[in-house]
């Protein structure tokens, strides 16, 4: 899923996937989710455990997509929104991975790993926003919002006026 959002993103340039044309990309993405789910069919588990994980699969991957098509929408305007999509566009990716290891478990434990997976998917999200400033120069050019960006704009600092000058930052923050 790191392609589609790179592509979507347009910033392939910094990841191996930039060497592979578009129609490729798409190929390999397809691919490897197809791929997936039919490894689950062949899965030596109950039927009950192939359901699960199949269910997990279609639903977490559609709840990142989501969350991606929110974030290329870039209406982002508070924290909150912001925090929302992050949870679907990459917490849904990290959920997924924990939760195929954890298929004969007690309710209450795998809410714990769901709970547990979704905030390392936004923290994730954040650190890679945070470091990956100087290499988003697609990010800064359509003016994409993210929590680093939400701050300058809302923090009370002259110091932050040209950032909330090329945002326009009107509707920020509420």
């Amino acid at each position: 899923m790191l392609n589609f959002n790179n592509i979507q993103d347009g910033d392939v340039l910094i990841y191996p996937c930039s060497n592979v044309n578009l129609g490729g990309n798409l190929n390999i993405i397809i691919g490897f989710s197809l791929t997936a789910l039919h490894k689950v069919t062949l899965l030596n588990d109950s039927v009950e455990a192939r359901n699960f994980i199949s269910q997990q699969i279609q639903l977490l991957l559609l709840q990142s997509i989501n969350g991606q098509q929110n974030d290329m929408h870039n209406r982002i305007s508070n924290k909150s929104e912001y925090l929302e999509m992050v949870s679907l566009k990459s917490g849904s990716l990290i959920k997924l991975a924990c939760i195929l290891g954890a298929v004969d478990i007690p309710p209450k434990t795998l809410e714990t790993i769901k709970t547990y997976a979704n905030y390392l998917g936004v923290v994730t999200q954040i650190r890679n926003d945070v470091l990956l400033a100087d290499h988003t120069i697609n990010d800064l050019h359509i003016k994409k919002v993210n929590l680093p960006i939400l701050y300058h704009l809302c923090i009370e600092d002259n110091n932050f006026q040209s950032i909330k000058n090329y945002y326009q930052s009107n509707g920020y923050c509420t």
